[in-house]
């Protein structure tokens, strides 16, 4: 898979003359890593960000070796601090901040509205499975997710797949395709079913 590319160019966090665009990449080592592998092999320049440094070592040293671009963060994603924080490293790296993946566990709602308001570019946030819990009688669809206040926002949904009378939770794999996708795509999606809600496995 090619690099997403975007319509305009990014001006926002940690942006100086003569910088290289980069995809941040939250919870690059876990849920997300086979998507910065899959970023930094076709080219594009990945800020992995993380809080296991012993993760974050092996996963710029494996894509080192695969002739990968990567650039590492160990940082708690979550605190209120962190975007000062990731803008220091861009500013210091001669780099600018396009795109952001962004596993929704690793972080918050807080920090993705401040990256959000500092970018020119995509985020997509990945939600996990709790966010279609259906509220009563009625099945959850994309349009009872909360309105965005930024066009660059893109939710991703993730369900389950379904296997005849049995039912799997995604791999990192699928998972990290359908992130790259929904960031050269526009919208909202879900990945795999969300219902019946009582037939997500276990």
């Amino acid at each position: 898979m090619g690099t997403p590319s975007h319509p305009r160019p990014s001006e926002g966090l940690g942006a100086t003359t003569g910088s290289t665009a980069a995809v941040v990449v939250i919870g690059a080592t876990g849920t997300l890593r086979p998507a910065s592998v899959t970023l930094a092999e076709s080219g594009a320049t990945v800020v992995a960000v993380a809080r296991d440094t012993d993760r974050l070592d092996q996963l710029t040293a494996d894509l080192a070796y695969a002739g990968g671009g990567v650039v590492s963060l160990a940082a708690d994603a979550t605190r209120p601090d962190f975007p000062e924080v990731l803008g220091r490293l861009l500013r210091h790296r001669r780099l600018r901040m396009e795109s952001v993946l962004a596993y929704g566990p690793a972080t918050s709602t807080e920090v993705l509205d401040e990256l959000l308001r500092l970018i020119d570019g995509v985020l997509v946030e990945i939600l996990v499975s709790r966010h279609a819990r259906p509220r009563g009688d009625r099945p959850w669809t994309l349009d009872d997710l909360p309105a965005v206040a930024e066009d660059g926002h893109r939710r991703l949904v993730l369900g389950w797949h379904r296997e005849g009378d049995s039912a799997r939770w995604h791999t990192t794999d699928e998972i990290s395709s359908a992130a790259l996708a929904a960031l050269a795509t526009p919208g909202d999606r879900v990945l795999g079913v969300v219902s019946p809600w009582p037939d997500r496995p276990t």
